[in-house]
């Protein structure tokens, strides 16, 4: 009982065409991350005497993560909830990692928060 393989044309097309699409985006990923790290950079060397928890940095990276779900029709992310988070109040967000996308979902809610991990995933 083994998987079954597409092996019609239209199948064969679907696969190349995702590889395909996966390839480009990829590769604008890697692009678009060349041509924004040096404006972050930027924003890190003017903000840094002035802002010590990197608000304005936060709002720029926000943005940057926020752009490959915005353009990715295959990963349609809807954030809920948010008026109902308070603006000065602190809160516990956990991201369960059932999909590589939950760091750049986390960064959607363009709400300042600080990344915690155990140790040990520092070991890897």
């Amino acid at each position: 009982m083994g998987a079954e393989v597409d092996t019609t044309i239209s199948g064969r097309v679907g696969r190349m065409w995702k590889a395909a699409y996966s390839t480009g985006f990829w590769l604008f990923v890697l692009t678009n991350s060349a041509c924004m790290f040096p404006f972050a950079v930027s924003i890190w060397a003017l903000t840094a005497p002035f802002d010590k928890k990197k608000v304005v940095l936060h709002q720029f990276t926000c943005f940057w993560a926020s752009v490959y779900t915005w353009i990715n029709p295959l990963w349609p992310v809807t954030v809920r909830g948010l008026e109902n988070m308070q603006p000065d109040t602190a809160y516990v967000m956990v991201s369960n990692h059932l999909s590589t996308l939950d760091i750049l979902v986390m960064y959607r809610i363009f709400r300042h928060f600080k990344w915690v991990s155990k140790l040990e995933n520092f070991r890897v």
